[in-house]
């Protein structure tokens, strides 16, 4: 069974180096250290651990435009647990998690390619795929909904969520983390 503990200063270097195995040309260092230090009650990771052994990342973040929806953060099993049921376990989890909080949808964006292993659970899980094609951000992703009521889902209909914003903030991750001694 999956058990998810929330990330901290004292396991933020272990929830990156999860993150970076899972996703290597995607780090977020900046965003992983920024929901520690966040006063926001909804902006959090937790790192999924089977017995003792890590074996994945999940969290929840929300957009400004949105005050209805809670969205899936970074989610990955690392390579040498999957296959094993992890994924549906700690996407469950989340989505359990956020069923208590005060939102109508439970939403994430994933690419149908680099993200292309997620896709089935995804699709087994959430109501509503639709394709994310707002002329101002990153094209060719998709947004998969949940309602975490007994309301009918909506559509996200292509609002702005800032892809672009969060793959320079990767990037800005590794600078700071080079400029601060530590290796990646």
């Amino acid at each position: 069974m999956v058990n998810l503990v929330r990330v901290t200063d004292k396991n933020l270097e272990l929830a990156y180096k999860i993150q970076k195995e899972i996703f290597p040309e995607e780090p977020d260092y900046l965003f992983l250290k920024g929901a520690v230090e966040s006063d926001d009650k909804v902006l959090n990771h937790y790192i999924a651990y089977v017995d003792d052994k890590p074996v994945g990342l999940t969290g929840t973040y929300t957009e400004k435009c949105d005050k209805d929806s809670i969205w899936l953060s970074w989610f990955g099993i690392l390579p040498n647990c999957r296959k094993k049921g992890y994924g549906r376990e700690m996407l469950l989890a989340t989505i359990d998690m956020c069923k208590k909080l005060p939102y109508k949808y439970f939403r994430c964006y994933t690419h149908p390619v680099l993200n292309a292993s997620a896709q089935p659970l995804y699709k087994s899980v959430f109501q509503l795929c639709e394709k994310y094609q707002n002329p101002k951000d990153v094209p060719c992703d998709w947004i998969y909904s949940l309602s975490l009521t007994d309301e009918k889902v909506t559509k996200w209909d292509d609002k702005y969520i800032g892809i672009k914003e969060y793959e320079q903030l990767g990037k800005d991750g590794e600078k700071y983390r080079k400029e601060h001694g530590r290796q990646s």
